[in-house]
């Protein structure tokens, strides 16, 4: 992939689904201060390699994590948030579901793993 391809919302400290067939990037912090963070979703088109506007969260999402599962996409916590959401494929919406992270954490890794394996799941702040 090229290094012009460039985000529409210039941003930092996205998150990135692992697993996914193509390329989503949500939430972050703007360049511009005065922006800050973000509600945005952008998907990488890999045939035009453009940027396409996604789905906008419902709430800023800075350090938190994507998870492609069964095919769909959670954005699970961020700073201050044990918040799960599911993205509504049929309504391109973002949905909360009841479950919540034991507490909030941001800037960790998520990903599936064996049930008997989730005690063990550390990282982040």
């Amino acid at each position: 992939m090229s290094n012009n391809v460039k985000y529409n919302v210039p941003r930092v400290q996205i998150t990135c689904p692992d697993g996914s067939p193509g390329v989503m990037v949500a939430g972050g912090l703007a360049y511009d201060p005065a922006v800050g963070a973000q509600y945005t979703t952008e998907i990488l088109n890999l045939r035009s390699l453009a940027w396409e506007e996604g789905p906008a969260l419902p709430a800023p999402l800075v350090g938190g994590a994507l998870l492609h599962f069964n095919g769909t996409v959670l954005a699970v916590g961020g700073v201050n948030s044990d918040l799960i959401h599911e993205l509504d494929l049929e309504e391109w919406v973002w949905v909360e579901r009841k479950e919540r992270l034991p507490r909030p954490r941001s800037s960790f890794v998520a990903g599936l793993a064996p049930r008997r394996l989730l005690d063990m799941v550390g990282g982040g702040r």
